[in-house]
């Protein structure tokens, strides 16, 4: 009981947060999810959550979908997302989920320090490299999306088209990878349950990120959010 209380209060925030600024919820259930499954299942569950989100946010922006800014960094971003989530279940899931807890804190570090910072347009060289380090990132963890949204916010002319370009390579992505996870048993049909449960309060966290946007300060809700990003990674880093 209390696992469906902790989750279903992890998605509604999830859906606050990504409805609010395009990336975020694959990081709150993150959060949640490694402490009662393990590390690859968590991020498998996580994933699939998502998409129902996902995919309202694709709707709402599709006039703004910017195909030939999603096809390339798709290709290079789900290729090696695949590897990552196959070489995962043969990786010591301690080790991996210490791995998790540092990349977590380097999240909350990169957003006290970095965010917001103009970083320009990027070269092909730092465009791959992100594109890379962000994929290995969703197959490991099911987090792929700072590094992503900080290239498109780069490489987009306007808040839609980088709504809508993030969220479609999001999209299909998350759809590629889940097959690749069922297929290789990571997600089974006992994970259904409480995917189904998650999905529909990471939507009503959307529903009211959609009325509230306008009126969340940004910077608060940004400094909230990375601290209990931080927090999680120490616990996770501790092994606790």
């Amino acid at each position: 009981m209390i696992e469906y209380l902790i989750v279903a209060l992890a998605a509604l925030i999830s859906g606050v947060v990504q409805g609010s600024c395009g990336f975020g919820a694959g990081i709150i259930l993150m959060i949640a999810l490694p402490f009662y499954y393990p590390l690859s299942q968590a991020a498998g569950v996580s994933c699939i959550m998502n998409i129902a989100l996902i995919a309202a946010m694709v709707y709402r922006y599709r006039k703004h979908i910017n195909l030939r800014k999603v096809i390339l960094p798709l290709l290079l971003y789900s290729t090696v997302a695949t590897a990552a989530i196959r070489l995962a279940p043969y990786v010591d899931q301690a080790l991996l989920k210490r791995c998790f807890g540092g990349f977590l804190i380097l999240l909350a570090l990169y957003h006290f320090f970095l965010h917001g910072k103009d970083h320009g347009k990027w070269n092909i060289w730092v465009s791959a490299a992100a594109i890379i380090f962000s994929g290995v990132c969703s197959g490991l963890f099911a987090v792929g999306g700072p590094l992503m949204a900080v290239y498109y916010l780069a490489n987009t002319d306007s808040k839609e088209e980088y709504l809508a370009t993030i969220e479609t390579l999001f999209l299909l992505n998350n759809i590629w990878s889940t097959y690749v996870r069922i297929r290789n048993g990571i997600v089974t049909s006992a994970d259904l349950p409480v995917i189904l449960f998650g999905s529909v309060f990471i939507l009503l966290g959307f529903l009211i990120a959609n009325r509230v946007v306008d009126k969340l300060d940004d910077r608060r809700m940004g400094f909230a959010v990375y601290t209990a990003v931080g927090v999680s990674g120490i616990l996770n880093l501790l092994g606790l």
